[in-house]
């Protein structure tokens, strides 16, 4: 949803297939014989497949079979104009202007389309809680009662509109639970780790324990502050002022100058200059949100930057957090709160507490420590990571739930630590390296074993999304050649590439 009230639905359009009489459904049955696909092999070597169907020259052992296409020829063949008898219904309920070329696509293509805006249809109602499309399709369809509907609601919905519509659909339902339900939950948890945190750090009494609870709290003060510093939506009320209704437009462009003015550094500066913090963490943590929002360079994180240090010294290779990933895009641009929600959540996808560094994992514990001492942040945690994995996908590294388990593992053992660690280093493993890496020497580091090395809790880990899978799969930076190849991969990824591992000849010519 948008995140203010009106009608913002600029890129819909309503597509009429005005039937003749009161509406005819067609349905177009494709079947095509695909072949199977092999799975992805460690060398990129075609597999030697027999065709069961026509060959296209140029793919090689990439079959191919014409789909089976029937259609009734009383729907194929072009009929009149003047045939169609609920034009002028449709052209009235909706509010439509068909004109001669609109009239003579309808004739050869069985559909014209119109954008939305230049119809009256509009959402029925507003609210916090409106469903747009529900409401727009509604209109169109009429009655529940099928016997209530008219001419005008003969409506034919064809495959495309459907996954569009589903792909629409998805972005909206998204945005709406990251806007009411993931960005009040993650401001309200960064706040509660933060305090959490700072209230062990003022119990500390090791140097050794104020070290760890220094880093913890560091780490979540940068999403704390980048969280708290939004503009809250628009809602019903904002629309009223002294008994009245205001001007729609007036309020959204008033509230659209001040928003463009709320998620900067100087604000976040300002938030993290209340928190009291110690000279050394508030320079960090400035250090680490000027870099968020400069959006610029690969470098480490200031507040781990000791440990990433150390962690490099211990490996052999650097590892650097790429900053330019946390400019909001796409759908996160479009309000203070998108743009702060994405910059929060970058933060806790890309930074790893690094298994094999002795330090971060035993912050890692330490953040699993705070969220296991507070069952109702573990439990709106909880909920939170499974809305997400339901809405994008499963966790690519290891979650805190990992970490709770591990305790579990090492409970009633000679040697707890031994035996949590253990768990851990069975636990799932990464399969895509997001973090940018440097080598002492070229070509000798193995990228599977570089990718291990990235291993580690993540608040929010980044999901598996197969096509990242594949990048990762087909690219190499500075590491030894994979096992079975000659050279190494380019650092650039191809389509061809993709192709020539699912079976293309041809396609492995072209590379």
């Amino acid at each position: 949803m948008t995140n203010k009230k009106g009608f913002t639905p600029l890129t819909l359009v309503l597509i009429f297939v005005v039937a003749i009489g009161i509406g005819l459904l067609a349905y177009f049955l494709v079947r095509s014989n695909v072949p199977p696909v092999a799975p992805l092999a460690p060398t990129p070597a075609v597999p030697n497949v027999v065709a069961s169907a026509t060959t296209v020259e140029g793919f090689g052992s990439l079959p191919y079979a014409d789909p089976e296409v029937t259609v009734n020829p009383a729907i194929a063949k072009d009929f009149d104009i003047s045939a169609v008898q609920n034009l002028q219904a449709m052209a009235t309920a909706y509010g439509v202007k068909f004109s001669a070329d609109d009239l003579a696509a309808l004739a050869n293509r069985k559909f014209v389309v119109k954008p939305l805006t230049e119809t009256s249809i509009r959402p029925s109602s507003v609210g916090d809680n409106v469903r747009e499309f529900d409401q727009l399709y509604g209109q169109v369809v009429g009655p529940n009662d099928p016997k209530a509907r008219g001419p005008e609601n003969a409506a034919f919905f064809s495959s495309d509109v459907f996954l569009h519509t589903f792909n629409n659909l998805y972005t909206e339902l998204l945005k709406e639970m990251e806007n009411k339900t993931f960005y009040p939950s993650m401001t309200a948890l960064s706040k509660s780790m933060y305090e959490a945190a700072d209230a062990k750090l003022q119990a500390a009494r090791t140097d050794v324990d104020r070290q760890t609870w220094t880093d913890v709290r560091n780490y979540f003060a940068v999403p704390y502050a980048i969280l708290s510093t939004a503009a809250q939506p628009l809602t019903q009320a904002d629309y009223y002022a002294n008994g009245g209704m205001q001007d729609p437009a007036k309020v959204m462009a008033d509230f659209d100058a001040k928003d463009a003015k709320v998620d900067t550094y100087d604000n976040v500066a300002a938030f993290v200059g209340n928190l009291n913090l110690d000279a050394a963490s508030r320079t960090a943590v400035l250090t680490d949100l000027k870099t968020v929002y400069d959006a610029k360079d690969k470098g480490i994180p200031t507040v781990f930057g000791d440990a990433y240090a150390e962690y490099a010294q211990l490996t052999q290779v650097s590892f650097q957090v790429d900053f330019t990933q946390f400019t909001p895009r796409g759908t996160y641009t479009s309000s203070s709160l998108r743009r702060q929600y994405f910059r929060g959540m970058k933060w806790y996808i890309m930074l790893p507490f690094f298994l094999k560094s002795p330090r971060l994992t035993t912050d890692a514990f330490a953040v699993t420590q705070l969220l296991a001492e507070q069952p109702q942040a573990l439990q709106d945690y909880n909920k939170l990571e499974a809305a997400i994995n339901f809405m994008v996908g499963g966790s690519d590294d290891l979650m805190p739930a990992d970490y709770l388990q591990a305790l579990v593992a090492g409970k009633g053992t000679a040697d707890p630590a031994k035996a949590a660690m253990d768990y851990l280093a069975k636990a799932h493993d990464p399969k895509i390296k997001d973090l940018a890496a440097t080598y002492p020497t070229v070509g000798t580091e193995s990228s599977d074993e570089v990718r291990l090395m990235t291993k580690g809790l993540r608040f929010f880990s980044g999901k598996f999304i197969i096509d990242s899978y594949w990048t990762g799969y087909l690219t190499q930076g500075d590491e030894a050649p994979r096992p079975g190849y000659t050279q190494k991969l380019p650092p650039m990824a191809s389509a061809l590439e993709v192709m020539t591992l699912l079976g293309s000849d041809y396609a492995q010519s072209q590379i």
